[in-house]
């Protein structure tokens, strides 16, 4: 028989559990089922030495995992900067031929409008010739006109004096 914890055991029964219940629960409770200090201790010391052993498995390994990410980053990174230096040149390339392009399309255009100016040029040439032209005929004919003018004034003058002349002597002479 197991050996029991005689002050839980009389405990229990002046608490008023039946015997049998307080001598089973006393026997779990026993010196026998229960830890001492040096089974905690030797337990510590194994769990100890046992993290100790993870630890230096997970150390390893997690290096071991470090110098493999580190590869095949740096293995990435040239296969990317590879990938990226092609891209860049195709794109160089792309980007001169479509500069090219523009260019000749630039020049192309610009002929075009400077023989569209030209000829837009000669046809305002003609027209403002025509009327230059007609404001020379104008003028002449203002210098005409003012001349007739001029003599038609001078007719109406001369017939008022003689209108005025013919007045006086009436008036002077009646």
């Amino acid at each position: 028989m197991t050996t029991m914890i005689a002050e839980l055991y009389e405990a229990l029964v002046d608490a008023g559990a039946s015997e049998g219940k307080a001598k089973e629960a006393a026997q779990v409770l026993s010196t026998e089922n229960l830890a001492t200090k040096s089974d905690i201790t030797e337990l510590d010391t194994k769990l100890s030495s046992q993290i100790a052993k993870v630890d230096q498995r997970l150390s390893g390994q997690i290096t071991d995992l470090d110098q493999r990410l580190s590869g095949q980053i740096t293995e990435l990174d040239q296969r990317l900067s590879g990938q990226i230096a092609e891209l860049d040149q195709r794109l160089s390339g792309q980007i001169t031929e479509l500069d090219q392009r523009l260019s000749g399309q630039i020049t192309e255009l610009d002929q075009r409008l400077s023989g569209q100016i030209t000829e837009l040029d000669q046809r305002l040439s003609g027209q403002i010739a025509k009327v230059d032209h007609k404001v020379v005929k104008l003028d002449r004919d203002m210098a005409v006109m003012r001349w007739m003018m001029g003599f038609t004034l001078a007719g109406v003058a001369s017939i008022f004096a003689a209108v005025v002349s013919i007045v006086i002597k009436i008036f002077f002479l009646a």
